[in-house]
């Protein structure tokens, strides 16, 4: 596996460029984080990989597959998840009701080339769907205990279990953060990317956070991209950190190296 390829990335909004002529590489079982002012990019990128948003120019692969030619639903089928820095869970549905949503992308058919495929293995997976409920066959109740155990594994891990019956729009906004990483976790990615997971959150909840993500990447042997502004958090869990700055990489490197790089202090650390 050769994991996250950004190539040459260009966005811009009208005559604003957000994204100018990025480069990065995130290599498997590494913890990369994005960091720069308000408005450098990183949610762009984020939504470049996930193809919320379409590129200007630019390349995105992931191992063996070309991301700018897919759709959002095929990007998560490559083992790709994300969280978001708002908060997108079903709000009157519990956190386990929750977790089950999360994995239907788990039972979607072999991912295809083109928009022909896309919609014939759309119609073809519904309709084995409706036919394996409606007769109750094995299969149908193998995937549903299947999706079950690891809602409830996941769950543990993350000491959800005193909610996990609760709606989530019931939770405080740090739990809710923690259910949408749960989610994350329970399509079982080799990827995920953390869209501004310290938000809202104390000093206290920021340091059990970075244990929280080391564990996710160790235990679950995932990647992780982080697009964070806390630096308590950024920098004891990267293994690289990556510098925004009006949508160019100026910097790149150990969290070390970024420090005390001259051109990170002045756009962003301050002295």
């Amino acid at each position: 596996m050769t994991g996250l390829e950004i190539r040459e990335l260009t966005r811009s909004f009208g005559g604003i460029i957000a994204l100018d002529d990025v480069s990065l590489d995130v290599h498997p079982g590494e913890i990369v984080s994005l960091i720069g002012p308000n408005g450098a990019g990183k949610t762009t990128l984020f939504n470049c990989i996930s193809r919320i948003y379409d590129p200007d120019r630019g390349s995105i692969r992931f191992d063996d597959y070309d991301l700018v030619k897919m759709g959002p639903d095929d990007v998560v089928n490559t083992g790709i998840a994300r969280t978001f820095q708002n908060v997108e869970l079903f709000k009157t549905m519990t956190v386990i009701q929750n977790l089950l949503v999360g994995q239907h992308s788990r039972f979607s058919p072999p991912l295809r080339k083109g928009l022909f495929w896309r919609h014939a293995n759309a119609a073809i997976h519904a309709f084995r769907e409706v036919f394996a409920c409606a007769a109750r066959l094995p299969t149908s109740w193998r995937e549903e205990r299947l999706a079950r155990d690891t809602a409830e594994e996941v769950v543990k891990f993350l000491g959800l279990e005193q909610v996990k019956n609760i709606p989530a729009g019931a939770l405080s906004f740090g739990i809710q953060k923690n259910v949408e990483l749960a989610r994350a976790l329970v399509a079982r990615p080799r990827m995920i990317l953390l869209d501004e997971p310290a938000s809202g959150l104390s000093h206290e909840e920021l340091g059990h956070l970075g244990e929280v993500i080391k564990s996710v990447r160790d235990e679950f042997r995932v990647t992780i991209l982080v697009v964070e502004h806390h630096m308590e958090l950024v920098m004891p869990i990267s293994d690289r950190i990556c510098v925004l700055n009006f949508g160019r990489k100026i910097a790149e490197g150990t969290p070390a190296e970024v420090q005390s790089n001259p051109a990170v202090i002045e756009a962003y650390l301050g002295e």
